[in-house]
């Protein structure tokens, strides 16, 4: 197997981190499990390992905007993730991993693209299709910005530190992000994702996604294959259920890929 390959870092020490259940199955399946992910996130940072300035917590995933303190970006995933793990298999009476082995991090360059990752964040249940807006989904960091009075002295600190205005952050609009930054800073909704990539290789090929499962049409359905994954992070029973291919098959792909 390759090696994993080292995490970029920030000049401005924030980053931007996905969390995913373990085959992207569900983790946070109701408003208890929700609201305990967030009390950990707020426990944790009140602990000096980091500092929380955005969230969104999903039912298989959540997006945190992050900046590690006394400890490494990596330390601090690892109480966060350990943490709502045990919680999660003692409620469940289930043992076992809850998340994916690796945390998905993206380094935020510059102060310019603060607000950005904050929008998208606040965005995903609306990618999700949860709500229309993202002021009425329950779980996100949306508030904090859009209502002054509910705003953590934490939150203060950070915008007043790179000279935001909160409601501006609030008021943001998604649509304005381009379509790379959707894709490869983002980790938008997964399944959303999926579904375009399927989509447009599809297209730019001249081809059905009936005729790629034929036995002729291996290689490309060895690309196809290798792009949802590198894109997505999928399992390999999802990719196998996302093209009707057998999973046997879908297994020797990426097994050849990432050796």
């Amino acid at each position: 197997m390759s090696p994993r390959i080292q995490r970029c870092f920030s000049p401005i020490e924030l980053y931007h981190v996905l969390i995913n259940g373990n085959n992207n199955e569900e983790i946070f399946i109701d408003k208890m499990d929700k609201q305990s992910m967030v009390d950990i996130l707020f426990e944790k940072s009140a602990n000096d390992a980091y500092e929380s300035y955005a969230y969104c917590i999903l039912d298989n995933r959540a997006n945190l905007l992050i900046r590690p303190n006394k400890s490494s970006l990596s330390e601090a995933m690892k109480k966060i993730n350990m943490a709502y793990a045990a919680y999660f298999n003692k409620r469940y009476a289930r043992s076992g991993h809850v998340f994916q082995d690796r945390f998905k991090s993206t380094p935020i360059l510059c102060s310019t693209d603060i607000v950005p990752v904050i929008g998208y964040i606040h965005f995903n249940p609306v990618l999700e299709g949860l709500c229309e807006k993202p002021s009425e989904y329950e779980f996100s960091s949306f508030r904090f910005y859009a209502c002054e009075k509910e705003r953590p002295t934490i939150i203060r600190n950070f915008v007043r530190s790179f000279n935001m205005i909160p409601e501006a952050i609030a008021k943001y609009s998604f649509s304005t992000i381009s379509e790379n930054f959707y894709y490869d800073d983002c980790f938008a909704n997964m399944q959303q994702i999926a579904l375009r990539l399927i989509e447009r290789f599809l297209q730019t090929n001249h081809i059905t996604l009936n005729e790629i499962c034929i036995r002729e049409n291996i290689e490309m359905r060895a690309e196809l294959i290798a792009l949802i994954r590198k894109n997505t992070g999928f399992s390999i029973r999802k990719i196998s259920e996302l093209l009707d291919i057998n999973r046997g098959e879908v297994y020797r792909i990426i097994n050849r890929l990432e050796d």
